[in-house]
């Protein structure tokens, strides 16, 4: 199948690692010309020449997604070196404590972690959106996919803060949906359950593993390639009837 992604210029915010790299990768093998807007200077640069390998434009920008200026010089300087923004992937995001509520409320920091998650995780989404709205709109064509979770769906223990940003992320991208499809802009929201990225691997023994693997009819937990295949779909021309979804990618962990 020809998602005719070549020669089309694509952003995907936090793209040095994990899944965003797999997504901007991905991206790439299509054909598309990928900047990589992360805060991790060193990770995206190695993202860039991972992109650069195969024939493809591509440029690092530090971008601080909970930043309107940052995420403004991000997109003149894509603009300017690649051409104008075809497909936005909202990727970047702050991981949860992994504490109850309670727990993280009486832990010291709360309020700047909370602070922290949801102004990367909610209104990183909102900053980049901004950034590029208006010039698909003029354009008449765009692709915006925002990483949201399973958690903002069906709520998760231990991820209470976490959960609320990525229902946040859902509510929004349906509504954006709905006044930019009639400009020939697709927003769409992916919800991966747990996948095992260099983060989460660190987090995981071989026991915790098991444990939480039996949740998952497929019995086994994601990798970032499944959240990739997805991405790759959603920006090509192949998912052009396809706007406001949240779609699931967990293995079957939540049918919601």
């Amino acid at each position: 199948m020809d998602l005719q992604l070549k020669g089309k210029v694509a952003v995907v915010t936090g793209g040095g690692r994990g899944i965003g790299l797999a997504m901007a990768l991905g991206l790439a093998e299509e054909g598309a010309h990928v900047a990589v807007a992360e805060i991790d200077e060193e990770s995206a640069e190695k993202a860039v020449a991972e992109i650069m390998k195969r024939g493809i434009k591509s440029v690092a920008v530090r971008t601080d997604v909970t930043q309107p200026a940052s995420v403004k010089a991000m997109v003149e300087r894509v603009e300017a070196e690649l051409g104008g923004i075809q497909i936005l992937v909202n990727n970047a995001a702050r991981l949860p404590g992994f504490l109850t509520f309670v727990e993280e409320k009486n832990s010291g920091g709360s309020a700047e972690l909370w602070a922290n998650i949801v102004d990367v995780c909610y209104h990183g989404v909102i900053n980049c959106t901004a950034a590029v709205i208006e010039g698909m709109v003029e354009r008449k064509y765009g692709k915006i996919i925002n990483m949201a979770s399973d958690a903002g769906k069906v709520g998760e223990p231990r991820q209470a803060v976490y959960a609320g940003a990525k229902g946040a992320i859902i509510a929004f991208t349906k509504s954006i949906a709905k006044e930019a499809g009639r400009y020939g802009v697709n927003v769409n929201a992916i919800c991966p359950s747990m996948t095992k990225t260099e983060a989460v691997r660190q987090m995981l023994s071989a026991d915790f593993e098991a444990k939480v693997v039996k949740a998952y009819p497929m019995r086994r937990l994601g990798e970032p390639q499944d959240i990739a295949n997805l991405a790759v779909f959603l920006a090509s021309d192949c998912a052009g009837w396809i706007t406001g979804q949240a779609i699931s990618v967990n293995g079957g962990y939540a049918t919601a």
